[in-house]
């Protein structure tokens, strides 16, 4: 995925959030911003990378990574429901339909 198409897959404020705003990582499969406020609309794209900051909420599908700040926790709502707050763990949730998640070692 190009960081055009990347672009047209984050909003903010309703509009597409501009190319200085964010960097994207093709080789990784990396997004990052410090920006506030934003949609990230990802659908049908796997095993992409996000770094965040402080009271952030994503909704994903399978495959995903994240590098949280403080104050973060995971709502799974799909096919379980649960909350897992994070403790500064790396964790790696259960397959589908099994509650739970296991820590991984760095």
């Amino acid at each position: 995925m190009t960081k055009k198409e990347v672009q047209r897959r984050v909003l903010q404020c309703g509009k597409p959030l501009g190319s200085r705003l964010f960097t994207w990582d093709e080789k990784t499969r990396t997004f990052s911003s410090h920006e506030s406020y934003l949609v990230i609309d990802f659908m049908g794209i796997g095993n992409c990378n996000f770094e965040t900051g402080f009271d952030c909420t994503f909704e994903t599908g399978p495959g995903c990574t994240f590098k949280t700040g403080s104050r973060c926790v995971v709502v799974r709502r799909r096919d379980v429901y649960e909350v897992i707050e994070f403790t500064g763990q790396k964790i790696k949730l259960n397959s589908w339909g099994i509650k739970g998640f296991v820590v991984l070692s760095e």
